[in-house]
């Protein structure tokens, strides 16, 4: 079992901790793996893992770091109104470049982004979690952000509640969250009659994904408060682990529609909470290894464009080579080239886009401590 160098969380919002930045890498590079599947199926797996259940990670620490900076500076004596204001002005600042610039490019392009240019609105104001849902297809280039949609509705909603709920009862409400959205899950199950069989499950709809933000939340909250337990938080979930595994081979649907997502929520848990502290050992060097941090410094571009770089590389390649050499068949090869690629133009946003724009958050900081 891994283990943490320290005792004591550090202050959410103001300090750097890198190996939070590893994990992010190790997140986004498994998205990668799942929708470059083309390896996995050379596995001959005799059953099916919804590797997509492990998205709740970036769920848990989306919630976990907004938690944390708005707790904290809701108690530095500023208003709630400029605290509001500029937790929203700097997500925007974070967020929204590089998503548009992914939607302009769709719609600009020749080929591909027929979903956006049909739906535009659904997609600018993050709702394409419900055009996908109730569409029932995926869309080759578009299919990735209905996380993006649900983050965004999260937050929309969460900065009030954190803000306007005194801290005693925050964690009451987080359970309460988790239990709620646990009951929506089995009851959709239960009494939509496509449920087993759809094409895009209902695991994409926001009250589905909440109990991953709400044990977010907790995380933060008891960091603030110095309550947490990395060890055994990991242990609960190292003890549950085999009968996940056995859920998954006896293919119990309903179980794991009810549980996935609470059991990798807690196993992220652990791992933000010791990251969070500093690993001290292979673990805690690998995450804060200096290419391993850049990107997972670059990791949103890399999870925006992931799906764009092989499409249009394919499209080009197609067009203006008529022979492929044998090596591009091999799915292990072209998931390390698409994977370069998708780095490569991620890295290009990051410089040229993404970073000017947040150094403007400066402008707009939270107050000194009273």
């Amino acid at each position: 079992m891994v283990t943490a160098a320290t005792t004591k969380a550090p202050n959410p919002s103001l300090t750097y901790r890198p190996q939070l930045d590893g994990l992010r890498f190790i997140a986004v590079f498994g998205v990668l793996f799942y929708h470059y599947n083309g390896w996995i199926n050379t596995l001959n797996i005799p059953f099916t893992i919804d590797l997509g259940t492990f998205i709740s990670f970036f769920f848990v620490l989306s919630s976990y770091l907004i938690t944390s900076i708005l707790l904290t500076n809701k108690h530095k004596g500023d208003s709630m109104g400029r605290t509001a204001y500029n937790f929203l002005v700097r997500r925007t600042l974070r967020i929204f470049p590089a998503y548009y610039f992914y939607l302009i490019l769709l719609i600009a392009m020749p080929w591909g982004g027929h979903d956006v240019r049909a739906h535009p609105l659904s997609y600018f104001f993050y709702l394409s979690n419900y055009r996908t849902y109730f569409s029932q297809t995926w869309d080759n280039l578009t299919s990735h952000l209905w996380t993006l949609a649900v983050e965004e509705q999260f937050y929309i909603v969460w900065l009030w509640v954190i803000l306007f709920v005194p801290d005693r009862h925050l964690t009451k409400i987080f359970y309460a969250v988790i239990a709620s959205s646990v009951i929506w899950r089995i009851a959709f199950f239960l009494l939509h009659p496509g449920a087993r069989t759809e094409t895009v499950p209902m695991v994409i709809l926001t009250p589905s994904c909440m109990d991953s933000f709400a044990f977010g939340g907790l995380l933060a909250i008891q960091q603030y408060y110095r309550k947490t337990r990395t060890r055994l938080l990991a242990t609960i979930f190292l003890a549950w682990l085999p009968v996940w595994i056995i859920l998954i081979v006896t293919r119990q649907q309903l179980i794991l529609v009810a549980i996935d997502r609470v059991f990798a929520s807690i196993g992220t848990m652990a791992l933000i909470d010791g990251a969070s502290r500093g690993f001290n050992n292979g673990f805690g060097k690998f995450l804060q290894h200096k290419v391993v941090t850049y990107l997972g410094k670059i990791s949103y571009g890399i999870y925006l464009y992931h799906l764009l770089l092989p499409y249009v590389f394919w499209k080009i390649y197609n067009a203006h080579i008529h022979w492929a050499p044998q090596i591009l068949v091999n799915p292990a090869v072209l998931l390390v080239w698409y994977f370069l690629l998708t780095v490569a133009f991620a890295s290009v946003s990051w410089y040229l886009l993404e970073q000017p724009l947040s150094k403007l958050k400066k402008y707009f900081s939270y107050a000194a401590s009273r």
